[in-house]
């Protein structure tokens, strides 16, 4: 194997966590159709992953060892597998490029809106060059140092928030019925559950498979209970209706509390959105260099690694006219874009791979 590193089921769980949360921390998908039900929907969203999870985790533990770049073309024979395997590495590459511009967005638009876009872009970009580079075993450190910075001042910002919380902002719930919900479930499972079928790159670099598996599919459900937490708090600060005219509710709702300290924290909150923002790309980023790698079966992923960080600023440059544009297209495009690669390939894959082995 070209990566020669390992990661451990606790260093598995908490880059799911992080991957989760990502640009999440950023965006509220589904309020426009779940409304004061969307923190319900996240959580339907996250047992609906615990689905994706099982199916890149089986097809690991059924081709120990390998990547669904790898595999694919053993189940689907040389040239669909190969191009599976492509529209995996154009997958990663594409989402990071979409994480990129979030977060370039997100610092223009609240702390310094003088700053050319290029610049955020590019700095993201290095960073991420550099843990790729330096292979997943460093990865997997640095989620162990900065995802519990990140979970302890979302937990501080929700006991500071408390008091100004009004829980009746979720009376009466499924006021719409059930229609609503399933709608904002779909939104929510595009974006981010469903986008936790990369780690089927990562998967077969667990130490232990069997532990990977439970790892993955206890960080999914964290996750997800984390998510509709931050929901929960966005939507008691502000209510559905400022929730869905404000382009960062989490970061907008931390503003609108009465307590002094938080105006303090600001800077810990923005460096934790950052944070996650860089675990995300990151796996986006190795899942594209280590793919195409292994498509074309080279010794190494690692002078893709620039090149690629190349193309994800430029895509996240040229791809939306401006941050309205990214949100419409994560809230409508995105999980119909998604779903083939993120449920129906994977079972494809599954199914015949479980055929084959009966016939063999």
């Amino acid at each position: 194997m070209m990566e020669r590193g390992k990661i451990s089921a606790a260093q598995g769980f908490q880059l799911m966590i992080g991957f989760m949360l990502g640009s999440s921390v950023l965006f509220i998908l589904g309020l426009e159709e779940a409304g004061k039900d969307t923190w319900l929907a996240s959580l339907l969203a996250a047992f609906l992953g615990v689905g994706v999870v099982l199916l890149f985790t089986q097809l690991g533990r059924r081709f120990p060892g390998q990547t669904i770049v790898q595999y694919s073309p053993k189940v689907l024979g040389l040239f669909l597998g190969k191009t599976v395997g492509l529209i995996y590495i154009f997958y990663a590459v594409y989402l990071g490029s979409l994480v990129l511009r979030n977060f370039s967005d997100f610092l223009i638009g609240t702390v310094m809106p003088e700053t050319p876009a290029l610049v955020f872009l590019i700095i993201l970009g290095m960073l991420t060059s550099y843990a790729v580079v330096n292979g997943l075993e460093i990865l997997g450190r640095s989620v162990e140092f900065t995802l519990p910075m990140v979970l302890i001042s979302m937990l501080l910002v929700f006991v500071l928030s408390w008091q100004d919380m009004r829980f009746e902002n979720f009376l009466p719930p499924l006021e719409d019925g059930i229609k609503p919900l399933f709608k904002g479930t779909i939104s929510n499972f595009g974006f981010p559950f469903g986008e936790t079928i990369l780690f089927a790159m990562l998967f077969s670099y667990q130490n232990d498979l069997k532990q990977g598996q439970k790892a993955y599919l206890l960080g999914m459900l964290a996750g997800g209970i984390l998510l509709a937490l931050r929901i929960i708090l966005v939507i008691a600060l502000l209510g559905t209706e400022l929730s869905e005219q404000t382009a960062y509710p989490t970061y907008t709702a931390t503003r609108y509390t009465k307590v002094v300290l938080l105006e303090r924290l600001e800077p810990i909150l923005m460096a934790s959105f950052i944070i996650t923002g860089f675990l995300k790309i990151s796996v986006c980023h190795y899942a594209g260099a280590l793919g195409l790698a292994q498509l074309f079966n080279l010794k190494t992923y690692k002078p893709l690694v620039l090149p690629l960080a190349v193309v994800m600023i430029s895509l996240s440059l040229i791809t939306y006219e401006n941050a309205g544009e990214v949100i419409v297209f994560a809230s409508k495009i995105w999980p119909v874009f998604s779903f083939p690669i993120q449920v129906a390939i994977p079972v494809v894959l599954l199914l015949i791979s479980m055929l084959k082995k009966g016939e063999g």
